[in-house]
Order: structure tokens, then sequence, then C-alpha cells
């Protein structure tokens, strides 16, 4: 807890998210986000890399879990899987370890609820939190997937859930992966998502294709790079705190 007060050396950063205390902007975005998800529209987002798309989801993800109580928001990703092996393996892993950190007094039930995954405890040796590992069979990946989704709709609580770099899934080797997930989500009441992307071509296409299983069954939004007055007003702030001063010139050529 003193570490999560402490103010930041550096109040600049590049990757992870603080607090809005060190989230420039965006405000509009945020409250849009929020409002498509409180309303049951799930979103995709659109913007190359290194814009904000983490930091936007981040930030919505910290004032959705203010404002609601009992609530999960979940981030996801899958920039690094393969497969829909490695999609469900982390699927299953975030969604099981985030009950457990929030509810310890609930894991032999959360172990015996996901016990087809074969779920395996163990104790985190620098935090002393607790942690699974899941093990799925090869074509097994639907009912996992299922067992997952039961729980979250019978969770009584709602779900937000981010996956970033979710074109991934356009390099699956396995035919009939947008069906499967759609399939799922389309019913699943009380969770909500956010599908992100920085390849705008693939992204367009599995949203923006009748081809497709998921084409128009979420609200798209694209994202812009930081406006300059806005942003230089920020950093300027941060100066200013410390004594300093940040010239316009500077700011300028670092943008």
């Amino acid at each position: 807890m003193k570490l999560r007060n402490k103010k930041l050396a550096n109040p600049f950063i590049y990757q992870g998210y603080e607090s809005p205390e060190y989230f420039c902007d965006r405000e509009a975005e945020t409250k849009t986000l929020i409002s498509h998800l409180k309303n049951g529209r799930n979103v995709t987002l659109i913007s190359p890399r290194r814009i904000g798309k983490t930091g936007l989801i981040k930030n919505t993800f910290y004032h959705l879990d203010k404002e609601e109580k009992d609530t999960a928001c979940l981030y996801l990703d899958i920039f690094a899987t393969k497969n829909l092996h490695d999609f469900v393996e982390q699927f299953g892993v975030m969604v099981i370890n985030d009950i457990v950190r929030k509810n310890t007094s609930f894991i032999e039930k959360t172990i015996a609820f996901f016990s087809a995954l074969r779920p395996v405890l163990s104790m985190d040796p620098l935090t002393g939190e607790p942690s699974v590992s899941i093990t799925i069979e090869p074509s097994q990946e639907d009912i996992t997937i299922r067992s997952i989704f039961n729980y979250l709709n019978e969770s009584g609580k709602e779900v937000y859930i981010a996956i970033d770099e979710f074109q991934q899934i356009a390099d699956y080797p396995e035919k009939g992966t947008e069906a499967l997930l759609r399939s799922y989500i389309q019913f699943a009441q009380h969770v909500h998502f956010i599908f992100s992307g920085s390849k705008h071509h693939l992204m367009a296409e599995i949203f923006g294709s009748p081809k497709h299983p998921f084409y128009q069954s979420t609200e798209m939004m694209g994202l812009k790079p930081l406006r300059n007055d806005v942003y230089y007003e920020f950093c300027q702030n941060f100066f200013k705190q410390k004594g300093g001063n940040l010239s316009k010139e500077t700011f300028d050529y670092i943008y």
C-alpha cells in the first residue's frame, strides 16, 4: 500500500498504467468506452501500436472499478499466441487467477469448478500470492471455453474483458475460431468485451465484413495521437511541480 501511494520519480510512463494522475486526457474516449460497456455494447478499438490503446483500456477499467461494486475488469494480451490452444490457456489462466486473487477463501471451490482443466495451485515466492496454472488437453478447447463462460455467466457480477491484439486470431491454423468465440460471447449477458488491435485491415475485416461471425457485433472506435497542446500542458504541469520548465520548442521536437 505504501508503494501504491508513493509518487513516481518519473511521471512520464511509457508502459503499464498507474492512475488517472499519470494518464493524459482521453477523457472523451474514456467516457465513450464506459458508456458503451455499461449499455451492453461490446467495443472494437483500433489504432496503430504505441498510440495508447492499452492505457485507455486500463484507465477505463480504473473508473469502472471505482464506479461499480463487485465487478471484474480483466485484460488479456494475445499478441504472443499462435493457435486456439494458446488463446484458451491464457484466457483460462486470466479468469481463474483473478478469482483466486480476489477470493482466497474460495480457492477450493474454484479449483473444483474448473476440475476439468486440471488446475494446479502454487504460491508466488516473492509476493506470497496464490497463482493457478491449467492444463488443456488437445481438442478440448471448446469444452474449456464453455466452462469458463459458464463460470462468468454464473458469477453474479458484471465482467469487463479486454482482449488486446485481437487480430491474432486471424492467423490461428484452426478453422472456425471466430465462430466458436462468437457463439459464447453473444449469449454472455453480463460479460462485456473490448476487442483492440493494431492491424487496421485485419480488425476491419473481422468486424466489418459480412463473411465473418463478428460482423457488426460491436461499436467501432478509432484512436488518434494526443493533441499537441493538451499533451504539452500535461507534461509542463509535472515540470512545474518540480520547479522546472519544459520549453514548447523542446516538447515539439520530442512530440
